[in-house]
């Protein structure tokens, strides 16, 4: 005899076979979990990778095209010159001022360039380049080196340099920059001992008030500020921004100053050790002009075993966003921090560009149009050792593949110390030194998806004073700071609202399913 269950059917055979609703339910559940797990599976892939980005490691992505021209020769000279700077003006012109030897010995194969004793200059208008001409020189004085150039509002050109123990200025309108009688006589900034390792800087904020920053190795050495509120003719006593008591620390070097949209000040620089090599780097800022600065805050520091500390570079993008980069421990890739509250806090540091290796000087950031952050890098790569010089770019919180700017000219392979400017939103113009000649050349990289800005007509030379703006309320004394801040946006992540947001709501969305699934089949066990 057989029994017949309850809620069960039975087919030919004698088997037991569910009845009707319990096959829909059977069913109905199944396509539920198959969901869940194609849901979870999706947010396992993407949990896969976040690991690797939030390392800032180079990833491959799609980046504007940047078409770059044949590198061209700019110094054309048979004596030494190095150590190029570089700015774009409102009317389109490229100006590029370097520090030229007008009266030594030829260069001859295997000679190094060294620091001239007067500043040269070259013009490129959109059409062509300007020949050269030796602008500025002091009388009797052996050296002209190192030679930074800031441009303000009204489109004139200030440009610093140093002499065998000065810090000179001089200024002189855009268009009429190419002739010697256009610049003013040179001014006595400062006196020390300076280094010969990019010693001084310059910028000037939206008051016409001219901004130095220099390294001064006197005593147990220093980053010192000064600015001029007279168009540079006088220069206020110099004041000490760095603090450093480190036995190691022996000297300073390679400074570096901007001044952002807001009109506050941003300095960097490094101490050496005795060897010469980078001890450590520093980030120093102003809210009130160059009245008072903050306390400085270390960005790295050379530990026992490791090569160098060095080459702090700084950028300022948009009102409150700064991107710092520099050497640490080998000539691998870089470290990135980045700041998006005006230098308060930073990131922790993210090592990128890890496919290059190399010193070969500072890497040159600079803003397009667009507003994106873009990377002129002198290095090498380490697949294939190829030396020249190198661009990405920074788009999402990732940066984009390498791709080389000059790898094959007789520059590339001794490339060194490259400067970079951005012409009219869409241009990036690189002026670079060839070590193993002496010469000054320069590429161009034009952005595919960026139209030109216009142009602003030339100025009338006149160094008028720019209006006057709100300056904020200094701080009652300097910023005490114990360490560096960590901001939860390294280079490899995006800010919330970016990929977070998503994966976020896929994973509430997968939740969502299982608890909606687990309560039908609770349903269905009770049935």
């Amino acid at each position: 005899m057989t029994t017949l269950i309850p809620g069960a059917a039975m087919d030919g055979l004698g088997a037991r076979q569910p009845n009707r609703q319990q096959s829909r339910t059977t069913r109905s559940l199944r396509a539920t979990w198959r969901q869940v797990t194609l849901l979870l599976a999706a947010v396992g892939l993407l949990l896969a990778p976040i690991p690797l980005l939030a390392q800032g490691e180079t990833v491959a992505m799609d980046a504007p095209a940047v078409t770059w021209s044949e590198p061209t020769n700019l110094s054309r000279s048979s004596r030494s010159s190095a150590y190029p700077t570089i700015v774009a003006d409102q009317r389109g012109w490229v100006h590029v001022l370097w520090s030229q030897d007008m009266t030594g010995m030829p260069m001859r194969e295997g000679d190094l360039p060294t620091i001239g004793n007067a500043i040269a200059y070259t013009r490129w208008d959109g059409h062509r380049w300007t020949q050269p001409v030796d602008v500025v020189s002091v009388p009797d004085e052996a050296l002209a080196g190192f030679p930074e150039v800031a441009l303000d509002a009204n489109d004139n050109l200030h440009l610093v340099w140093i002499g065998q123990s000065t810090v000179y200025y001089s200024r002189a309108p855009a268009h009429e920059a190419a002739s010697t009688h256009a610049w003013s006589s040179p001014v006595a900034v400062a006196q020390g001992n300076l280094p010969r390792t990019h010693p001084v800087d310059v910028a000037v904020d939206r008051n016409a008030v001219i901004h130095v920053v220099l390294a001064d190795n006197s005593f147990e050495g220093a980053a010192r500020s000064t600015r001029s509120l007279d168009g540079g003719t006088s220069w206020q006593p110099l004041q000490d921004i760095s603090a450093h008591s480190d036995p190691l620390e022996t000297g300073v070097a390679r400074v570096q100053l901007v001044v952002d949209a807001l009109d506050r000040l941003h300095a960097t620089w490094q101490t050496n050790q005795a060897e010469g090599y980078g001890q450590a780097v520093y980030y120093a800022r102003s809210l009130d002009g160059g009245q008072v600065w903050d306390t400085p805050q270390r960005f790295g520091y050379r530990d026992p075993g490791e090569i160098f500390v060095e080459y702090l570079t700084l950028t300022s993008r948009g009102d409150n966003e700064l991107h710092s980069f520099y050497v640490d421990g080998t000539g691998i890739g870089r470290w990135h921090r980045i700041s998006t509250d005006g230098g308060e806090t930073w990131s922790a540091a993210q090592h990128v560009i890890t496919d290059m290796e190399g010193v070969n000087g500072y890497m040159a950031p600079v803003v397009d149009g667009a507003g994106r952050l873009h990377l002129i890098i002198n290095m090498r790569t380490r697949a294939g050792q190829a030396v020249g010089v190198y661009h990405a770019t920074w788009l999402d919180g990732n940066w984009s593949a390498v791709r080389a700017v000059d790898d094959s000219s007789p520059a590339a392979p001794s490339a060194h110390a490259a400067a970079a400017t951005i012409r009219l939103g869409n241009e990036i113009h690189v002026a670079y030194v060839q070590l193993a000649g002496g010469e000054i050349w320069h590429a161009r990289g034009t952005i595919s998806d960026i139209e030109p800005q216009p142009t602003i007509g030339a100025a009338t030379g006149a160094l008028a004073p720019l209006p006057t703006v709100a300056v904020p309320t200094p701080p009652s004394g300097p910023i005490e700071r114990t360490a560096v801040a960590q901001l939860s946006l390294p280079a490899g992540t995006e800010a919330p609202g970016g990929q977070w947001a998503w994966l976020v709501g896929l994973m509430a969305t997968a939740a969502l399913v299982v608890g909606v699934s687990w309560r039908r089949l609770a349903g269905a066990q009770r049935r």
